[in-house]
């Protein structure tokens, strides 16, 4: 019961990530490579042959630029920040409203 707990309560805090790239082909070796150099990468399934991947999770925008900066730097300049609160994907922008009405 703890576990549920605790999961939930990490659903309502605001979480950055950064989205690396989404396929619909296998990687190829290059891309893999440069993965593999980032670490921690997540992978997960859009529909039945997209794949999204990405990094993450951080608690303060800071942390996630650091890691974008990374990412564009070894070779995924189309990389970005994302945002999720209470579970769901929202914009930048509306994280900036969650931020101050905390």
């Amino acid at each position: 019961k703890k576990s549920v707990e605790q999961s939930s309560s990490s659903n309502n805090t605001l979480k950055y990530f950064v989205q690396i790239l989404i396929s619909e082909e296998l990687l190829s070796t290059d891309q893999l490579n440069k993965i593999q150099v980032i670490g921690n990468i997540e992978k997960t399934q859009i529909n039945s042959n997209t794949y999204e991947y990405f990094v993450g999770s951080f608690d303060n925008i800071e942390a996630a630029n650091l890691k974008l900066n990374f990412v564009k730097n070894n070779g995924f300049e189309n990389a970005f920040i994302y945002a999720e609160y209470k579970g769901q994907r929202i914009t930048l922008e509306q994280s900036k409203e969650v931020l101050k009405s905390n």
